[in-house]
């Protein structure tokens, strides 16, 4: 990301670290797995996507910064646009307050029975199981990619598409690199 590069390259340590380069590339934090790991919940949404339901989804923890009630928004105005939806949030929520604010926007918008939340998912097996099943992962950052790109990464690594939106401010979108 951009704004992360710009952040590492204004401290004294990166010009020593990274010599030529501008930024230190950070691996994903676990590998994709050889072989996954099926669940009651992977094969729902599989017989869902059977029945052509859009599987809309977000991996990682839940918090205000990674937007997860803009993808409630998307998933409502699918729905009103006719598109059969279902939201799957592959994570658990952080901070106080976070859970009932989701589940009462939830609610307001009509969609108990299509939005999910798994809660910590143990091993990489099962977590690209589920991965498997996702038809796009949709991460609408108001920051733009920045600290929450170890989610992002880990989406991308299943081979399923991942929309992020630009950042609000504009010189965040620059290279700096």
């Amino acid at each position: 990301s951009p704004e992360v590069a710009a952040q590492f390259a204004s401290t004294p340590l990166s010009a020593a670290v990274t010599k030529d380069r501008g930024i230190v590339p950070i691996p994903p934090n676990f590998a994709v797995p050889e072989w996954t790991h099926e669940t009651p919940l992977s094969r729902s949404l599989a017989a869902d996507r059977e029945k052509n339901k859009l599987i809309l989804a977000q991996f990682g923890s839940i918090y205000p910064k990674k937007d997860p009630l803009v993808l409630l928004d998307v998933a409502d105005e699918l729905v009103r646009r006719g598109e059969d939806t279902r939201a799957v949030f592959i994570g658990s929520f952080i901070g106080e307050g976070i859970e009932q604010e989701f589940w009462q926007r939830v609610d307001a918008l009509g969609l108990r029975n299509r939005v999910e939340v798994t809660g910590y998912v143990a091993t990489a097996e099962e977590l690209y199981g589920l991965f498997a099943e996702v038809d796009v992962f949709l991460y609408p950052l108001s920051e733009g990619l920045t600290s929450r790109r170890a989610s992002v990464l880990a989406a991308a690594l299943s081979g399923r598409p991942v929309v992020v939106s630009a950042p609000e401010r504009a010189e965040i979108g620059r290279a700096h690199v």
